[in-house]
């Protein structure tokens, strides 16, 4: 009920942005320094296919797309910006988890998930970056 629109809290929205989309800009800016001074420098920022604009058909979950949606924006905007220091940078969607969020309805064991994300992220090059990639090494549309 609390993602209808008629329910919205914007203390828990801008919360829910701090943690999704500001946080990971934050941590980049943070570790700037060692990211250009690393051999293999990749930022890997955990998305949703909630943060899809082409995969969304359903409405509410305002605070939690739109901060998915921002993270996938911020994502592309430090792959254009530190790929000259070649950087890779890219949003990844984890897939349907079972987790807290993901309930027990959920296709994936959060240890496939992680696997597949550890083998896509191995095997990403300067090409991939700005990517929107989901956990098996496909794409998604943004």
């Amino acid at each position: 009920e609390d993602q209808m629109l008629e329910y919205i809290d914007f203390t828990t929205m801008i919360g829910i942005f701090r943690v999704n989309s500001f946080a990971p800009l934050m941590m980049v800016q943070q570790c700037l320094t060692l990211l250009r001074r690393s051999q293999q420098p990749k930022v890997i920022n955990l998305s949703s296919e909630m943060g899809s604009i082409a995969a969304t058909d359903y409405g509410g979950w305002y605070a939690y797309c739109g901060s998915k949606a921002a993270l996938n924006m911020i994502s592309k905007l430090l792959a254009n910006d530190l790929g000259r220091h070649n950087i890779i940078v890219a949003p990844v969607d984890p897939g349907w988890v079972k987790t807290d969020m993901g309930g027990d309805d959920a296709t994936l064991a959060p240890e496939e998930s992680a696997a597949g994300i550890v083998a896509l992220v191995d095997g990403m090059t300067s090409a991939d970056s700005g990517k929107y990639w989901l956990w098996d090494g496909g794409q998604h549309e943004w």
